[in-house]
């Protein structure tokens, strides 16, 4: 008697447990829907549980009292729909570990994680008994056909379903045109992408797979192929940056133009790096069709030898550079210094150097003025004496105090000015010549007539 009751027992057990069948729950994305609009100061998200009728749905969470979640339900006709709210406030840790648990009588527990909700988030969940495709209603019977085959990735399919989903009697035709919508977006976006991905356009093809996955996020098939375009597209990048930058350095500007035109049109991560290039290109090349730099040799008294160089734009302000000395520089540098008298040699000159620098601005073509600061060093030899200058009698060299300048200390001793410039400069064609004013302050004001304060140069070069 009691081996029959334990083999009654485990026959009903197992009777029970074939009885308990399975429900399915996936988000289903609902164009209609963008966000939960919350009160000021709330954190809330929205979830909207769809299933028919036939299977009424209870909820838990491990984090949410039954009270708080504010359920509601409604009916179309065909489904109940289940309205819950949940605190979302990003605070709270314990939300992190959020699951819901969804039960109906005679089926398994299906559990839907929660751990990412956020405070606005709207979703939308469809909970379906996956086996029931017949003798469940028209309508209902073609809808989770329809949806099994989007989970399945066969939109084609999935469309034919909705398709006869819309002309039975109970069709619930909202829901229905956005299935349609969603199974023939789906279908358009994966047939647009496989077409870019044969045409080795990688990024567009990425740019569809996205929105396959934007839209159906179990798409394996979409998710692998957008990761080998990313990777296609990433390669080919790099290759034409490459070969850009090659031609770049080579002055092959023609051919690394296009490279950069290619980069720029494919929308390549070096867009911005390929558009400074060209912009730097076609500064050249505008700056060689307008002859903006010049290049002129400088005469100027006491400093006749002297080289400048500056940039003449059409349409900005440029810039320039000029360095003249004095030969006698040299001697200066080898220690050669040769003591004359100022009374007795005539227009003696000393070893000087000059360098100016300053901003070119066009008056009307072909004339530009030019100006800017300056410094200028000149060089008196002897004895170092604090006062004691060039000019004066000390330091004329006479037969009786040649013996003693021979012997003495010689010390090379700097006269320095503050030497801004001002000037005119004319260009046409390959030809240029410059003419330019300075006025030297003298740092030490007796050595202000050993300087000399005012100096003109005048420049002859090329443009180009």
């Amino acid at each position: 008697m009691k081996k029959l009751l334990l083999l009654t027992l485990v026959a009903a057990t197992a009777l029970c447990t074939q009885a308990q069948k399975l429900l399915q729950a996936t988000e289903v994305p609902n164009p209609l829907v963008t966000a939960y609009m919350n009160q000021p100061g709330e954190y809330r998200a929205r979830i909207d549980v769809k299933c028919v009728q036939s299977i009424p749905l209870s909820f838990e969470t491990q984090c949410d009292k039954y009270e708080n979640m504010r359920l509601s339900t409604e009916s179309d006709g065909v489904n109940t729909i289940y309205t819950m709210l949940f605190d979302a406030d990003p605070t709270v840790r314990e939300y992190s570990t959020r699951m819901l648990t969804i039960t109906a009588p005679g089926y398994d527990a299906v559990y839907y994680d929660l751990s990412e909700l956020k405070s606005g988030q709207w979703l939308t969940i469809n909970v379906n008994d996956p086996n029931a495709t017949v003798d469940t209603g028209c309508y209902n019977e073609h809808h989770n056909k329809g949806m099994n085959e989007i989970k399945n990735m066969n939109y084609s399919e999935a469309l034919r379903q909705f398709t006869i989903a819309s002309t039975c009697a109970e069709v619930n035709q909202a829901e229905n045109e956005a299935n349609i919508a969603l199974a023939d977006s789906l279908r358009m976006f994966r047939l647009y992408a496989d077409n870019a991905y044969n045409q080795l356009d990688y990024r567009l093809a990425s740019t569809y797979y996205e929105k396959v996955l934007a839209l159906n996020s179990y798409d394996s098939y979409a998710r692998d192929r957008n990761a080998q375009c990313i990777g296609s597209f990433t390669n080919e990048c790099e290759k034409l940056w490459r070969q850009a930058e090659w031609y770049y350095d080579e002055h092959d500007y023609t051919r690394a133009k296009e490279l950069y035109q290619q980069l720029i049109d494919r929308k390549c991560n070096y867009d911005v790096q390929a558009t400074e290039k060209l912009q730097s290109m076609k500064s050249k090349d505008r700056s060689r069709k307008n002859h903006d730099h010049v290049i002129t040799y400088e005469w100027q008294k006491d400093a006749p030898i002297g080289i400048h160089t500056g940039k003449y734009n059409m349409h900005k302000a440029g810039g320039f550079f000029q360095l003249s000395l004095n030969p006698k520089l040299v001697d200066a540098i080898r220690d050669e210094c040769k003591y004359e008298d100022p009374n007795t040699v005539p227009n003696i000159s000393y070893p000087e150097f000059t360098i100016q620098f300053g901003w070119t601005l066009k008056i009307k073509n072909p004339v530009w003025i030019h100006f800017g600061p300056g410094f200028t060093g000149k060089m008196y030899y002897g004895k170092y004496e604090e006062e004691n200058y060039p000019y004066h009698e000390k330091h004329a060299v006479t037969d009786a105090t040649k013996n003693e300048v021979d012997g003495a200390e010689k010390n090379a001793n700097f006269a320095m000015a503050i030497t801004p410039i001002v000037g005119i400069t004319v260009k046409y064609s390959y030809f240029a010549i410059r003419c330019s004013y300075q006025y030297r302050f003298a740092l030490r004001k007796p050595l202000q007539e050993f300087i000399e304060p005012h100096r003109v140069s005048v420049g002859v070069g090329v443009a180009f």
